[in-house]
C-alpha cells in the first residue's frame, strides 16, 4: 500500500501538472469532451492577472530607474549626460568662451564643466524621483503586458509562464508522492491496529 500510495501520489501530482499546460490547442478525447490546458483555457484572465503581478511588483517606474541609474550600463548613461551637460557650458559660454577660458584660466574652466556635470549627476535620482507617476501613466506598463500576453499564440504564452514553474515542479511532485507513501503507511498501520483488535 504504502508503494502503491507512493506511485498514487506521484503520478496524480504529474498528472495535473501536465494538465496545466496540455493540451495547447482544445482537443477532443473519446469523442465525448473537449480539453484544453487549464492556463492556455482561461489565457486571458491568467495573463490580466499576471500582467497586473509583473507591473506592479517587478516593471515599475521606480526598479527601472533604479536599474538605469546603478545597472551595469549606468556608465554609458553618465558618460553621455556628462558629455552633453560639457557641450552645453561651451555653447552657452558661446562666442564669450575664449574670453572666459582667458579670465579663469583653462585648468578653473575644465573644473568648472565637471563640477556643472557632477551636481547634474548627483540631483539625477532626485529628478527623477519626481517623474515616477509620469512614467507610469507615460507606458501604461500593465495594460501594455496584459495586451500582449493576451495575443500570444498558446506556444508562445506557456513559454512565457511555464519557466515560472518548471524549475519547482519536481517539488511538487515529490511532495505528492511522500504524502502518497505517508497515507498508504498510514492505511497498513490503521488495518494492522484494526485486525489486531478484532483477533
Amino acid at each position: 500500500m504504502p508503494i502503491f500510495g507512493l506511485f498514487t501520489g506521484w503520478f496524480t501530482d504529474w498528472l495535473a501538472l501536465k494538465m496545466i499546460f496540455r493540451p495547447q490547442q482544445p482537443t477532443k478525447y473519446l469523442g465525448l469532451f473537449t480539453w484544453q490546458g487549464l492556463f492556455l483555457k482561461r489565457q486571458k484572465e491568467v495573463a490580466a492577472a499576471y500582467g497586473a503581478l509583473i507591473a506592479k511588483e517587478v516593471l515599475t517606474p521606480s526598479n527601472m530607474i533604479e536599474s538605469i541609474l546603478t545597472g551595469k550600463l549606468s556608465d554609458n548613461l553618465f558618460n553621455m549626460i556628462q558629455q552633453n551637460v560639457q557641450r552645453m557650458v561651451d555653447e552657452q559660454a558661446g562666442v564669450l568662451k575664449p574670453v572666459v577660458v582667458f579670465a579663469v584660466g583653462s585648468e578653473k574652466y575644465k573644473a568648472m564643466k565637471i563640477a556643472i556635470t557632477g551636481n547634474m549627476v548627483n540631483q539625477l535620482p532626485v529628478a527623477l524621483k519626481h517623474i515616477e507617476k509620469y512614467a507610469e501613466d507615460a507606458m501604461d506598463i500593465k495594460n501594455t503586458l496584459v495586451n500582449k500576453m493576451q495575443e500570444l499564440t498558446p506556444e508562445e504564452f506557456e513559454g512565457v509562464l511555464r519557466p515560472a514553474f518548471k524549475q519547482d515542479e519536481w517539488i511538487l511532485i515529490t511532495v505528492g508522492a511522500v504524502l502518497g507513501f505517508l497515507v498508504g503507511e498510514l492505511q497498513v498501520l490503521l488495518m494492522e491496529h484494526f485486525v489486531l483488535h478484532i483477533k
